[in-house]
């Protein structure tokens, strides 16, 4: 299928996010280790992301992305991956990255449940600069690590899942020039969240519940792919490969729900 852009349409038959598509075929295999509790979770994203673009989003949607989070958090905490990955906080590791490793393994895996990313365009999203970086793991650590970092995640599908109540038919996907669009409204990333205050200490980025800078928040999530990513290229996690690339997607999905965006952090 052709590379798509972030804005642009998928197919004639393709139900389309921001980087993400749903496509009619399946992929390459993904290469790399996999988990099968990991997969069974990415499968339950491809179904209530179908779902939703199908009949339109609602609360339990994103509920269920909420649970997808937690039951992965869970699923790493009994496998001692949360904890390898709060021991990487410390280490200077950023040579290590590589965005367009993140996002071929991240492509590839994604492939084989009928969603296709535009690997020219996640690779340019991964990409980030050694003080953000370093900043970036620095906020993890500060605000409890891994599993601080997966409650709020899900607490902000739960609060998102709120406003979709109130509003159960007005947003879903539009049917356009013969293939279906995700409703992305990035002037509404941080309109639906109180604001406390603009923290300019880098350490400050991830402030958690109300209050929360949403787009450092995802941009979190990011840096946890690529780090991820790391252990997953020198075969230290075995879940790793697939953790990535699922944390990756999840991001993707909150910048398409107009939640956050990244490059604002």
């Amino acid at each position: 299928m052709e590379k798509i852009g972030r804005r642009s349409f998928c197919g004639t038959v393709a139900m389309a996010i921001p980087f993400v598509c749903l496509n009619a075929k399946f992929g390459e295999k993904s290469s790399g280790q996999s988990d099968a509790v990991i997969d069974s979770l990415a499968d339950e994203i491809s179904q209530i992301t179908k779902d939703g673009i199908q009949h339109g989003f609602k609360g339990e949607h994103l509920r269920r992305y909420a649970g997808v989070v937690r039951t992965f958090d869970a699923c790493l905490e009994e496998k001692g991956s949360n904890q390898d990955f709060d021991n990487r906080l410390d280490m200077d590791d950023y040579s290590q990255l590589s965005p367009a490793y993140t996002a071929r393994i991240t492509t590839q895996y994604w492939q084989k449940r009928a969603i296709n990313f535009d690997e020219d365009e996640l690779t340019a999203q991964l990409a980030i600069t050694p003080e953000e970086y370093r900043e970036m793991k620095k906020a993890i650590k500060k605000r409890g690590g891994i599993r601080a970092l997966h409650r709020e995640v899900s607490d902000l599908f739960e609060r998102k899942a709120k406003e979709y109540d109130a509003n159960a038919n007005k947003d879903g996907a539009d049917f356009k020039k013969g293939a279906f669009r995700f409703p992305f409204r990035p002037q509404s990333s941080r309109s639906n969240f109180v604001q406390v205050q603009d923290f300019p200490d880098p350490s400050q980025l991830m402030i958690m519940a109300m209050g929360t800078n949403m787009d450092c928040l995802c941009k979190a999530l990011l840096v946890e792919g690529s780090v991820l990513a790391i252990a997953c290229s020198i075969a230290i996690c075995a879940p790793c490969c697939a953790a990535a690339a699922l944390m990756i997607a999840m991001e993707n999905i909150l910048e398409s729900f107009g939640t956050c965006n990244a490059n604002r952090c």
